[in-house]
């Protein structure tokens, strides 16, 4: 096999908690991931050349070497001493700077694609390693479904599914928000560490989780970014009551934003008449949760061996 064309899903968080700024620069974070099925497309091709091409159709996106894929593919290439080259043709339907991971979903096809048809034969943790190098949530997406995520994001335990998939209308406002300055918003102190507040952290986290999980009650779930982003942002306070004029009865932001999500929504008619329409500006996109089940079972059918 020369080629694989693989879907590359968009992700939410549940729960994000910031415990605080780390020695490394980084935050310490407990959230809980949850893969949509909202995609992308992947087209990987090798090449006899060495060479790390790329193109990509439906939104804009870079198409050069900054390009997340374009850096999983040469890591990838590097650690495992591969001379082959590919092609790579992404076409991009999840918007950029819009806390949906498209991008770190890109990066994660990659690293499973090209494991496969450069034969690299590196294992599910020796991937996680690399996608812990290339991004936070890089990670999560080589497991997809429900999971915890720790340290900077990149620290995951597979978590179990909610019982049946859940509706989302996710409301893109038309532009992105850059996570560094979004970051930069927020009080969150300083990080000790600490093996017993770590545990407590993530048993709590672990706690809300399968609250919500046995219930479906949105009071569970929470982000400490919807605080500073609604109070600096108008498009987006304006975006929360457009959703909940819908009939969502929970309203929340998607990662660091810019999508808010509206959960419990009982008035589907904007999907019947216009699915990208959404009165005040912006897009509506229709999406549901993806277990790891279905997840696994989708590559399995692209014709990828999930690796163990």
């Amino acid at each position: 096999m020369s080629s694989l064309a693989l879907p590359s899903f968009a992700k939410t968080n549940w729960i994000l908690k910031i415990l605080g700024l780390r020695e490394d620069g980084f935050h310490e974070l407990r959230t809980v991931f949850q893969m949509l099925d909202l995609r992308d497309e992947l087209i990987l091709r090798v090449t006899r050349d060495s060479e790390i091409r790329i193109q990509v159709h439906g939104r804009a996106a870079p198409a050069g070497p900054e390009n997340l894929v374009c850096r999983a593919a040469r890591l990838l290439k590097r650690k495992a001493g591969v001379s082959a080259g590919v092609e790579l043709t992404l076409t991009k339907r999840i918007p950029l700077g819009a806390g949906l991971g498209g991008g770190s979903g890109n990066a994660a096809a990659t690293l499973l694609g090209l494991n496969q048809l450069w034969g690299c034969g590196l294992s599910l943790s020796s991937l996680t390693a690399l996608a812990a190098e290339l991004g936070s949530d890089v990670a999560f997406f080589l497991r997809g479904g429900c999971a915890l995520g720790e340290g900077r994001g990149e620290l995951i335990t597979s978590l179990p599914d909610l019982g049946r998939p859940v509706d989302l209308v996710l409301l893109y406002p038309g532009r992105g928000l850059s996570t560094k300055r979004v970051y930069s918003m927020g009080n969150w102190g300083v990080w000790e560490g600490g093996d017993r507040l770590t545990r407590s952290w993530t048993k709590n986290t672990i706690h809300r989780f399968s609250r919500f999980r046995e219930s479906l009650y949105w009071a569970h779930l929470e982000n400490d970014f919807e605080t500073p982003l609604f109070q600096r942002y108008g498009f987006l306070e304006e975006a929360r009551k457009a959703l909940i004029a819908l009939g969502c009865e929970r309203v929340m932001v998607c990662g660091s934003g810019s999508t808010l999500m509206g959960l419990g929504c009982r008035d589907r008619t904007p999907r019947r008449k216009d699915p990208s329409a959404c009165q005040g500006g912006g897009e509506l996109l229709f999406c549901s949760t993806l277990s790891r089940r279905r997840y696994r079972k989708i590559l399995r059918e692209s014709g990828l061996d999930v690796p163990a």
